[in-house]
């Protein structure tokens, strides 16, 4: 599974729970991969295939539509 679908699975999962905000936390991200991951996303953030922004602890990435 690569980074867009651990982002897009963690994405669904909460829609379909009905949590919002619906992005995907880093640590979230980091708990499925099992390993740190920020310049795989960096580079999605900068092909523009990623939205990004930061809350109080972490920050959090959402697939762009």
């Amino acid at each position: 599974m690569n980074l867009l679908e651990i982002i897009e699975k963690i994405q669904k999962e909460k829609e379909a729970k009905r949590i919002d905000p619906d992005h995907a936390r880093y640590l979230e991200i980091i708990k499925i991969t099992g390993k740190p991951v920020k310049d795989e996303i960096n580079n999605l953030v900068k092909e523009g295939k990623l939205e990004w922004g930061q809350t109080i602890n972490d920050n959090w990435f959402k697939i762009k539509k």
